[in-house]
């Protein structure tokens, strides 16, 4: 079910089969005064809201207590001023405690989480800053900041504080209580004295070091303490990049449950049920992937520990563990290979290419694309044309206007940006490769910009003139139809010319983001550089800015620019808040629009064989003569950020969007079962509540179609709850 407002960000449940929900806001009309900003959620067993909570706070973390209250930590600042409020079974704010000295950093996702034990005493775990609180475990010089615990009884009277830390920055990001209230905290350390007790399962810091001022050494840490305030242990687990815990959980069988994000590639696997973090070559220094693992009750052992993602980015938000022992984590996934089993939903709805051939009524998605972003279209100009898609995972054709495509498994994958295919010969084709790495740190395989003369099948690196960094940075290649051969791109933010189809090239003293040449002249050259369009007539020696300050953009972003092949004084520019269209070369500019400005110019396109212009961002549109809209459609499936038309043929790529995904793992590590989770929009799954059989998840999606039973219309900004009987 949805339920309006901001996405949920947190759940619990109680042994009365109620459901609370942590959400952004709630704007429903089915409560009196149901108005809230942020807002605690209470479902009944049977989905039915009892009533909405008005926080009044920034809000971060809810947890069910035993009389049938709920409990809620937030801050009155972004900063700190921590407090926990408790509400009663009608939605009654009981009382609130300040919590002293913990701090909030939004910006690293430090932010306090809560438990609360049997007896009704609350725990508060974050990051901390004081001199007057209690060592946990001895350390040679504490550090500016320490993961710190906080127990609050349940008359709300804090009755202890204390820190785990070494010398560098520690935060706990989870917390977690068992029946026998022992109180379990993770989170990540940046100290290489990082106090941890001698049984530890890592007791020394890893191999990590950091590789610039935004990449800290971290790993992930776990600590339990007793009832009486003595630490269980305290170990560190992680590899030679960032490791975070994010969730823990302890089973009835006195086993620990860690879950959280890891770049490492050499993260230490344990009867793994993934080995390795299936990052592809484009992140060679490291890659964003989830793990999950579980400690025996000493800490010392380590009964599982696993990566769990596909070749996308993914992130891990939530844990939960069922009575049985079972392990239940959420996230967010990017791609479409995120692994599966028993899956109600087998991939994660998203679509990387459409085609429509009725002028948007009916729209069908490309078969055998799997990818996950479309960069760029290109046709060849034949009766029969053939058309390339460059994509993150490599080089793909279509010989049906998109309805089916094969790889070209020579760039396979590889991560193809700009691509061009020779006017007057179809079989030469042009691509992009950009340099493999992480922020250009550790770089991989080199990029290069490459043609092949047999349709993809082949290719042959042309850079001569062109620098190591250059040549991994081409952002847009041009052809000139009347001069076979003559050809710019723009690399590294530079335009370079070649008289020669690429052996040999010239330029980079100017600047621009994007080119176009005149079909019938091959010296005369169009190129956008934000705020301004320019033109060169001497095959990109010199440049004279059009129209004294051509079509400026409101944010300064100025996107592709189009020749119209058919009226070659017809020039198209997408801004970021419209298009801008000019009849004379350029020379004057009509056709703005001030509509759905988010920062991001509109793409452009024209049909080579109709010469109607479309404009796509979100949705796609047809333009007429003045540059006002003629026709609009919408694939309801998907946002728009890339067109491209071809007789009356319009293939549409879709905003690289994400998924929520739900893994099952078992006490020994085993998968049970894993679902992608979300429709044809953005969907992130951020957290989860777990009993026999059955799940209960929460988060936010922008979906319009999702595969939801009984979801109902999707209000506008929507959190969900979801829930999920598990096979046997």
């Amino acid at each position: 079910m949805y339920f309006p407002g901001g996405a949920g960000s947190a759940i619990a449940s109680d042994a009365s089969g109620n459901t609370y929900i942590l959400a952004g806001s709630y704007s429903g009309s089915d409560l009196p005064a149901a108005s809230c900003v942020p807002c605690l959620l209470k479902f009944n067993a049977a989905g039915a809201l009892q009533y909405a909570a008005n926080i009044g706070a920034r809000a971060y973390d809810a947890a069910a207590g035993p009389d049938g209250s709920a409990y809620v930590v937030a801050s009155r600042s972004q900063t700190g001023d921590v407090f926990v409020m408790k509400v009663d079974g009608s939605g009654s704010v009981a009382r609130s405690t300040n919590i002293p000295a913990l701090t909030i950093d939004l910006s690293d996702h430090q932010y306090p989480s809560i438990a609360v034990t049997a007896g009704g005493a609350v725990v508060v775990a974050g990051a901390a800053v004081s001199d007057h609180w209690h060592q946990a475990l001895p350390t040679v010089d504490q550090g500016d900041k320490d993961a710190a615990v906080v127990t609050v009884d349940a008359a709300g009277t804090v009755t202890t504080t204390m820190l785990i830390g070494g010398s560098g920055l520690d935060a706990a990001l989870d917390v977690a209580v068992d029946a026998a209230g022992n109180i379990y905290v993770a989170g990540f350390t940046q100290s290489d004295d990082f106090p941890v007790t001698a049984q530890a399962a890592h007791t020394a810091a890893g191999s990590c070091r950091p590789v610039a001022y935004y990449f800290e050494c971290e790993d992930a840490f776990v600590a339990e303490i007793d009832a009486r305030g003595h630490v269980v242990f305290a170990t560190r687990y992680g590899g030679s990049y960032t490791d975070r815990a994010v969730a823990v959980r302890a089973d009835r069988g006195g086993g620990v449950y860690v879950a959280g994000n890891t770049s490492s590639r050499d993260f230490p696997v344990v009867r793994a049920a993934q080995a390795s973090p299936s990052c592809p070559p484009n992140t060679a220094a490291g890659c964003a992937r989830t793990f999950v693992m579980r400690f025996d009750r000493s800490g010392s052992s380590v009964a599982f520990a696993t990566y769990l993602g596909g070749t996308a980015a993914a992130s891990l938000s939530g844990l939960s563990v069922d009575p049985a022992g079972n392990a239940y984590v959420v996230g967010l996934n990017n791609g479409n290979d995120f692994p599966v089993r028993r899956a109600p939903q087998p991939d994660n709805a998203i679509i990387p290419m459409l085609t429509t051939e009725d002028g948007g009524r009916t729209w069908a998605a490309g078969a055998s694309l799997r990818a996950n972003v479309v960069n760029d279209i290109a046709w060849s100009i034949e009766a029969r044309p053939i058309v390339f898609a460059s994509t993150d995972t490599g080089l793909f054709a279509s010989t049906d206007y998109g309805r089916t495509w094969t790889e070209r498994r020579a760039l396979a994958t590889r991560h193809v940006g700009a691509i061009a295919v020779d006017p007057t010969t179809p079989a030469i084709v042009y691509a992009s490769v950009p340099t493999e790495g992480i922020y250009d740190m550790h770089p991989g395989r080199a990029g290069d910009l490459l043609k092949s003369l047999d349709g993809g099948q082949s290719w042959t690196p042309i850079h001569s003139g062109l620098s190591e960094t250059a040549r991994g940075r081409v952002a847009s290649i041009a052809l000139a139809r009347s001069r076979p051969g003559t050809m710019y791109i723009v690399a590294d933010g530079r335009v370079y010319a070649s008289d020669d189809g690429g052996s040999n090239w010239r330029g980079g003293t100017d600047g621009a983001s994007a080119l176009a040449v005149d079909p019938t002249n091959a010296s005369r050259v169009y190129a956008t550089a934000s705020p301004l369009v320019k033109v060169s007539t001497d095959g990109a020696r010199s440049w004279r800015t059009l129209a004294s300050a051509g079509p400026r953009a409101k944010g300064s972003s100025v996107g592709r620019i189009v020749v119209n092949p058919l009226r070659p004084t017809e020039l198209w520019v997408g801004l970021d808040t419209g298009v801008a269209k000019s009849r004379d070369a350029g020379e004057t500019w009509e056709g703005f629009s001030s509509a759905g400005d988010d920062g991001s110019p509109y793409d452009v396109a024209v049909d080579p064989i109709t010469g109607d212009a479309y404009a796509a961002k979100r949705t796609i549109s047809r333009l007429n003569g003045s540059g006002s809209t003629s026709s609009s459609f919408e694939a309801r499936s998907a946002y728009i950020d890339l067109v491209s038309a071809y007789g009356g043929k319009v293939l549409a790529g879709t905003v690289s969007s994400y998924s929520g995904f739900v893994t099952a793992f078992d006490a020994d590590g085993a998968m049970m079962w894993s679902t992608h989770l979300g429709g044809t929009g953005s969907t992130t799954a951020t957290a989860v509540s777990a009993e026999t059989g059955t799940i209960y998840v929460t988060g936010g999606t922008a979906a319009a179609i999702w595969p939801l039973a009984q979801a109902g219309p999707r209000p506008a900004g929507a959190g969900f709850l979801a829930r999920y009987v598990i096979p046997r």
